[in-house]
């Protein structure tokens, strides 16, 4: 995957020369593949121009940007469940808004990514058995600080409705129901990214595969009860107010909370697990104990922040 990286180096360096290997000169073949190197550009500028060029057009011919289109076919209005229509609500409204889908998607997609090159370079090097400990307490960390940070945006969900916040009590459903459907968005697009970083150790660290699946399920309701803990501080101290009057330009020290918690959380979090890999392998010569231990953590993180929301909801928003 690397060979246009070698035609654009031979490109500008030449060849190596037969008798003196630490030489390059530049031959017809450097020529050659001079001309592939450009003639490949060329062609991927052609069709670059040749599949923007329908689009460019159709656009431009339209008098507003946002037309509506008038070939839609008409559908017939069903009538869902109530959970399932705000739900279907919510995970619209959160695409449609691209500074926060974006952020999220972005972190989603870059978590494994980073994982992926890390564990790249540490399989290519021979760990000791405390090596390998410690690689494995870093893609904890690393899988888990991203996901956890970007949840700071959780915590301004309920507060960017400003003073139409009061319709999540007058609505005649269970405010549980509004509520819970704006995490979502959140809750399912968590699974692929934790599930992608779970094959990821799988391929490269030294746990099994159940190991792996273990530590999967973990991430993933540590994530959730995160997930939960950012929304019930903003239950708790709401900033419809200041969104209201001044928008999202101020401290919001909901935000600065959870980041906080996110981090600190996060290196704790790595390193009890660091210890708990350690212990494991000292007793047992593997890391089954530490990976049911971990997990068991994160159960509980992920039954008492669910808990608290469920409690902190009924306690804000239910008419005594």
């Amino acid at each position: 995957y690397i060979y246009p990286l070698n035609l654009f180096s031979r490109m500008i360096f030449g060849e190596a020369s037969s008798t003196a290997p630490t030489h390059y000169i530049i031959t017809g073949l450097t020529f050659i593949k001079t001309a592939i190197i450009i003639g490949g550009a060329a062609l991927c500028v052609g069709l670059i121009y040749l599949l923007i060029k329908p689009f460019y057009f159709r656009m431009i011919s339209k008098t507003f940007d946002f037309d509506k289109n008038m070939s839609m076919v008409p559908k017939k209005n069903v009538v869902h469940k109530k959970y399932v229509t705000f739900a279907n609500k919510e995970v619209k409204l959160s695409f449609r808004d691209f500074d926060v889908s974006g952020a999220y998607i972005a972190i989603y997609i870059l978590v494994p990514i980073l994982l992926l090159l890390m564990d790249k370079v540490i399989s290519a090097i021979s760990t000791s058995l405390r090596g390998n400990n410690i690689a494995l307490a870093v893609n904890v960390l690393l899988t888990i600080l991203p996901l956890l940070a970007s949840n700071s945006m959780i915590a301004t969900m309920y507060s960017k409705e400003g003073r139409t916040a009061y319709t999540l009590k007058t609505n005649p459903v269970d405010p549980l129901i509004p509520l819970g459907s704006k995490l979502l968005f959140n809750l399912f697009l968590s699974v692929p990214s934790i599930a992608a970083c779970s094959v990821i150790i799988a391929l490269y660290t030294e746990a099994t595969v159940v190991q792996t699946i273990l530590f999967g399920f973990t991430v993933l309701l540590v994530q959730y009860a995160h997930i939960f803990y950012s929304a019930i501080q903003d239950i708790m101290n709401p900033q419809n107010e200041a969104f209201a009057t001044s928008g999202s330009d101020f401290n919001n020290p909901n935000e600065t909370k959870v980041t906080i918690v996110a981090f600190v959380g996060s290196f704790v979090f790595a390193i009890m697990s660091y210890l708990l890999f350690v212990e494991s392998q000292n007793h047992y010569a593997n890391y089954y104990s530490a990976f049911i231990r971990i997990f068991l953590i994160g159960s509980f993180l992920f039954a008492g922040s669910l808990a608290l929301f469920i409690l902190k909801i009924k306690a804000f928003y239910y008419e005594k």
